[in-house]
């Protein structure tokens, strides 16, 4: 029975997530649908199930249990995740005159090829979000007093134990990650800041959109080509995505879309959607192969299997085969063979490729 109704919620959430970010529904009220799951995300149903892990240390029932977990919490926080997307989708931010909303500023950054500017639209974005952190804050008091109720130090600890990443050996092996790749990282960024007329000392985060456009290889990656190359590329795997009914691919502009692309199995394997929004160039093929990645991995998924190993598994399984894809687009072979990039360019863009990789690593 929990197994079921862990099901029929997961599917409605994610229906309704979908209905938000991608543009479809400015509302995003979840209580409904809590309220309807309350006796699923109770205490008395974890602790119950809590004493049962606690003796078995069983994998299938660990990963029922994290779910349940994540549910009780989010069950807890979600009038303040319902306020915070509702202001994202229906806010905007005043530049020149002019409203944007707040859904379109992070494609304006990537596209804005004036520092100036770009600065000043990054600097009205981080007020927009300032707006809010209250409420983030409060987030989280809530989410680490949840997590001691089950007998847990914080939500950090909660995670070691059913997420399985221990914060202290990762915090050590992201200081060894910056260490030892200081001098790399900071060679190859006066390289390219200088390459784009910006100063080291003076660039911005924001200045990293305008890197990772890569807009000196867009020849190589028009607009027109990037189902084409996608649908090529999913053939040579043996997959014909025109004959996969159980994924959706939403690519219709709307304003209240979200700028990331997002794919969301909303009942695996039978429905996936896959939400995309353009920015051009690069970037475009990097996220629609990294989110076509999660749509293969979630809809070849065995339908017989028990929830908890079909939809409640260890997230970096998907995440693994979601940066298979996505690292095609570095890949010389592929770019040979779908994109025809000349090889007196492919050095130099792999090159960069490997750059706006390194940062993404430092940065997470």
């Amino acid at each position: 029975k929990t197994q079921e109704d862990a099901a029929t919620f997961l599917a409605e959430l994610r229906h309704k997530t979908y209905l938000q970010y991608s543009g479809k529904s400015n509302e995003y009220d979840l209580s409904g649908i809590y309220r309807k799951h309350e006796q699923l995300f109770s205490a008395r149903t974890i602790c119950e199930i809590l004493e049962v892990y606690h003796g078995s240390k069983d994998k299938q029932t660990k990963y029922l249990l994290k779910f349940l977990l994540e549910g009780h919490i989010g069950e807890a926080v979600k009038e303040i995740d319902a306020q915070i997307a509702q202001a994202e989708v229906q806010g905007s931010i005043c530049l020149d005159g002019e409203q944007i909303p707040y859904r379109q500023v992070l494609s304006m950054l990537f596209n804005t090829e004036n520092a100036d500017k770009r600065h000043q639209i990054d600097q009205l974005r981080r007020d927009f979000i300032h707006q809010f952190n209250e409420k983030r804050q409060a987030r989280i008091e809530i989410v680490n007093d949840k997590a001691s109720f089950f007998g847990y130090t914080n939500y950090a600890t909660l995670n070691e134990e059913f997420k399985e990443v221990c914060m202290k050996t990762q915090f050590a092996e992201c200081i060894q990650l910056l260490n030892s790749t200081a001098d790399t990282y900071h060679k190859e960024l006066a390289f390219y800041t200088s390459q784009a007329g910006i100063q080291p000392e003076t660039a911005q985060r924001s200045d990293m959109f305008m890197l990772a456009r890569a807009s000196d290889y867009d020849t190589y990656f028009p607009a027109q080509r990037l189902f084409p190359c996608l649908e090529n590329t999913l053939s040579d795997l043996g997959i014909e995505l025109d004959q996969q009914k159980n994924i959706l691919v939403d690519v219709e502009d709307r304003p209240g879309k979200a700028a990331r692309p997002f794919c969301v199995a909303v009942d695996t394997p039978d429905d996936i959607r896959l939400v995309f929004k353009t920015r051009g160039g690069r970037e475009d093929y990097v996220n629609l192969f990294h989110e076509m990645g999660h749509a293969q991995h979630f809809g070849h998924i065995d339908a017989s299997l028990p929830i908890e190993y079909k939809t409640l598994g260890d997230y970096a399984v998907t995440e693994g085969i979601a940066y298979l894809f996505q690292s095609l687009i570095s890949n010389p072979f592929w770019l040979e063979r779908h994109l025809k990039i000349r090889d007196d360019d492919l050095a130099g863009y792999i090159r960069l490729a490997d750059f706006l990789k390194l940062y993404l690593m430092r940065r997470y």
